[in-house]
């Protein structure tokens, strides 16, 4: 069984031209006159013969629940100019889909309410995917990373500077994430999980709402929901690198760029030898976070480390319980992923604000 997550996305104001009304009501427009909008939602009354936009949108003031509106001009099937009347009461309603030439959507900034999102958005007239290695962070709005709670017909990748843009020109490209269930000869229900072209999510943090300061026998067997803020369980990560060989993936955001750090192969022990952490062979855009140049800090090789349960090298210092978190700790770390949100949750020394850790098979 799988399926995809749907998520929704309105484009904020400072994107859109306006019309008046009758009434000295606003409408914004959304997209640009090049690159023209639409709302795809079902709506709640439709009007043929309508002579202009304006005219539409004095339709939609006199229809008291209106706050939104398409205005369909003449095309080569349908002669009749239509005039789409919405009524959009939160933020989830909004489908919009792109390079409807002859539809122009229109919205009352007034009442429709506005999401708050995480990333800054822009438009992009050429966009590339991948943007990183072996996937690239985004793929399509469908697909979305921690912190955006949005889909719609849009499609989503990086900028040059790392930010979010939505794409306005995007290349053939689509992946999108989905739910898939995995089953492991030790546990008797499947474990659901996330995966995106391939890669599947084994960690993940969005917010600060899943504490990850839990004991040995919790992060052996996994711990948050799949979707939002979760670790897979590191015997479900022994038993999946066991049986074939997998590479790592790590997706950050910090200082509101993405970067990503591959490792082309990976593989966590068995619980007799405490969970040990092995990867080889890096390539990425931020930096080889799990072989420090110091060795000290070097969490390659090193046994994972619990609050209740030191296996770290450092006779003086119980990295884990310092730090209530779990993880492959050393003389500590250089990266901290399972750390206390807002405070000790880093990577490479640099506070991070979302997070997810990959793997995909090697075929």
């Amino acid at each position: 069984m799988k399926w995809s997550i749907i998520f929704f996305m309105v484009i904020t104001s400072s994107s859109v031209n306006s019309v008046a009304s009758a009434v000295d009501k606003k409408y914004g427009m959304i997209g640009k006159p090049d690159n023209l909008m639409c709302f795809v939602s079902k709506p709640t009354t439709v009007l043929t013969n309508i002579r202009s936009v304006l005219q539409c949108s004095i339709e939609c003031v006199n229809n008291i629940s209106c706050n939104a509106f398409n205005y369909w001009s003449n095309d080569a099937s349908d002669s009749a100019k239509h005039c789409q009347l919405f009524h959009f009461t939160s933020e989830d309603q909004f489908k919009i889909v792109l390079n409807r030439t002859h539809c122009k959507a229109y919205r009352d900034d007034s009442t429709v309410p506005i999401p708050t999102l995480n990333y800054p958005l822009t438009l992009s007239k050429s966009c590339n995917f991948p943007f990183t290695y072996n996937g690239g962070l985004f793929y399509s709005c469908s697909n979305s990373l921690p912190g955006i709670n949005n889909t719609c017909g849009l499609y989503m990748c990086l900028t040059a500077n790392r930010t979010l843009s939505i794409c306005l020109d995007p290349q053939a490209y689509s992946a999108a994430n989905e739910t898939i269930l995995l089953d492991f000869p030790t546990f008797a229900n499947s474990t659901p999980v996330t995966s995106v072209n391939g890669w599947i999510v084994i960690q993940q943090r969005i917010d600060g709402s899943q504490s990850f300061n839990q004991n040995w026998n919790t992060y052996k067997s996994g711990f948050g929901i799949y979707y939002i803020n979760f670790w897979l369980g590191l015997e479900k990560m022994h038993q999946l690198t066991a049986l074939a060989d997998y590479r790592l993936r790590f997706e950050v955001l910090i200082c509101g760029s993405w970067y990503s750090d591959e490792y082309d192969h990976f593989e966590v022990g068995p619980e007799f030898q405490k969970y040990f952490l092995n990867v080889s062979r890096y390539r990425g855009d931020k930096c080889d976070v799990l072989n420090h140049p110091d060795p000290r800090f070097v969490q390659n090789g090193m046994k994972f480390s619990t609050p209740d349960q030191d296996n770290d090298p450092y006779a003086l210092y119980h990295c884990a319980f310092q730090f209530s978190s779990g993880s492959w700790y050393n003389k500590c770390y250089y990266q901290r992923l399972n750390g206390v949100y807002g405070s000790s949750f880093d990577y490479a020394y640099t506070p991070a604000t979302h997070c997810r850790m990959m793997v995909k098979r090697n075929l």
